[in-house]
């Protein structure tokens, strides 16, 4: 027991001298401002979304197996740990899920880990954002338009690099199930409302309309516009198609 409390007193006195944030954390940090080299480890995603669980791991030889890693990030400080185990019969892999939840956290922050046979620190430096959003401001079955008001984090990767804002839009047939594409429409403004008059499929058909858009990074879920009903005789898109 005596021997469990120094080991437990030598792992915090190491996190004190390693980790200074332990006694001042801040947000809107990288792994330089704490004074470490940032990397492409532990493995894990660049862009991390507000209130999403991501993983990220570290991988050694099996000389690893039963080490135990350390998990720290900049909003939380110290995380928990993870020991390694093995994977592919050759690899040890230790992994930690976390969540950034904090809006303060929003652009530059930090995931880190000390490496146990090193006993260094290995930093990388991610960006917090939050996901992007589409809603539906009307509707128009008869003339075939849409208006949607969609939103993209200054923080994604789309908002950082100030690339183009693509709204893509598809229609889905009922009768014969097929989809293709309604158009699109690109924009440079992180968010406002865009309207746009969709293209259908040859044929009669009852068509459902659909939009995403992507900030790089993260997609938003599919999301339904409404459906729009072209009258007459419907045309199989092949030859050889059943209804659906």
């Amino acid at each position: 027991m005596k021997n469990k409390y120094i080991i437990l007193i030598a792992r915090f006195v190491f996190c004190i001298i390693m980790f200074p944030a332990v006694l001042s954390l801040s947000y809107g940090e990288t792994c330089e401002v704490r004074g470490w080299t940032s990397g492409s480890s532990p493995k894990g995603p660049d862009y991390v979304a507000l209130n999403a669980s991501v993983t990220y791991t570290h991988t050694g030889d099996l000389s690893y197996r039963g080490e135990r890693a350390d998990f720290y990030n900049s909003e939380n400080w110290y995380l928990g740990y993870d020991e390694y185990n093995t994977q592919d019969i050759i690899f040890a892999v230790a992994r930690f899920h976390m969540t950034f939840n904090s809006f303060s956290s929003r652009g530059a922050a930090w995931v880190a880990m000390n490496e146990p046979k090193l006993n260094i620190i290995f930093c990388k430096n991610v960006i917090v954002q939050n996901l992007p959003s589409l809603s539906v401001k009307s509707f128009d079955a008869v003339n075939r338009s849409a208006t949607v008001n969609y939103n993209i984090d200054e923080f994604s990767k789309v908002g950082r690099s100030g690339g183009p804002i693509v709204i893509n839009f598809t229609w889905t047939s009922d009768f014969w199930g097929t989809s293709g594409s309604a158009g699109t429409v690109t924009v440079s403004a992180l968010s406002g409302d865009v309207s746009h008059t969709f293209s259908l499929g040859s044929g009669a058909d009852v068509y459902t309309i659909s939009a995403i858009v992507s900030d790089g990074t993260y997609t938003t879920p599919t999301l339904i516009l409404g459906d729009t009903i072209v009258t007459g005789t419907p045309t199989p898109p092949c030859l050889r198609c059943n209804k659906n």
